[in-house]
C-alpha cells in the first residue's frame, strides 16, 4: 500500500503518542484482563525507555499524511536478547479503528521486515491467542514471506507469557544475501 510510512516520534511527541497508547492500552485490556492503577491509567514498564534507549524506537504510523497508528520496535542486543539471539522485535503495533481492515498493518509488518533485513536480523513480535484480527494479519505475513521467491524461514509457536496468558510467537529470518561474485571470477556453470 503506497503511502504508508512510520515516522520516529521525539521527545516533544511523547505526550501526543502517550495519549493515543493509553487508548491502546484500554483497547488491549479486554484481551489481557488488565486493570488501570489507581490514577485510571494502563501501566506498560517499559514505555519511557522507548526516548532513554537507542535499541527502542517510538514511530507514528502514517498513511497520505494522516496519522491513522502506532508502533514500538525494539532491537534485541546485547543485554536484552533474546533465547533465539539478536532480533528486531515488533514489541506494540495499533491501527486506530477507523483505518483498520485497509491494509495499513499489513504494510506496516513489511516495513518492519524491511528494517530487519537491512539489519540482517530476524523479526520477532506475538500476539494474544484470542485476539484473532491480529493473528489472522499475521499468518497472511508469514504465508506472505514463506512463499517469496527467496523465501524468508518463517514460524509461529504458542507459548504462556510472563502475566499468564496464552500467546502466539512469531518469527521471520530473511534469506541470507546472495554471494557477490567479483568481476573478474567467472561465473559458474
Amino acid at each position: 500500500m503506497a503511502g504508508v510510512t512510520i515516522t520516529p516520534v521525539a521527545l516533544c511527541d511523547k505526550d501526543v503518542f502517550a495519549q493515543h497508547f493509553q487508548d491502546y492500552l484500554t483497547e488491549l485490556a479486554r484481551l489481557n484482563g488488565a486493570k488501570p492503577n489507581r490514577r485510571g491509567l494502563y501501566e506498560y514498564g517499559s514505555f519511557d525507555l522507548y526516548w532513554e534507549e537507542d535499541a527502542r524506537m517510538p514511530f507514528f504510523i502514517e498513511e497520505s499524511g494522516r496519522r491513522v497508528g502506532l508502533v514500538l520496535l525494539r532491537e534485541m542486543t546485547g543485554d536484552n536478547l533474546s533465547e533465539e539471539g539478536p532480533s528486531l522485535q515488533v514489541a506494540e503495533i495499533c491501527v486506530f479503528e477507523p483505518y483498520r481492515r485497509h491494509g495499513i498493518g499489513a504494510e506496516v509488518m513489511r516495513l518492519a521486515a524491511q528494517m530487519a533485513e537491512q539489519l540482517g536480523r530476524p523479526l520477532t513480535w506475538s500476539a494474544y491467542m484470542n485476539n484473532r484480527a491480529a493473528n489472522a494479519l499475521y499468518q497472511s505475513i508469514l504465508r506472505e514471506y514463506g512463499t517469496k521467491v527467496r523465501a524468508w524461514d518463517t514460524n509461529r509457536t504458542s507459548g504462556i507469557d510472563s502475566s499468564g496468558l496464552a500467546r502466539f510467537y512469531y518469527r521471520m529470518t530473511p534469506p541470507r544475501p546472495l554471494p557477490q561474485l567479483r568481476a573478474e571470477e567467472p561465473c559458474p556453470r
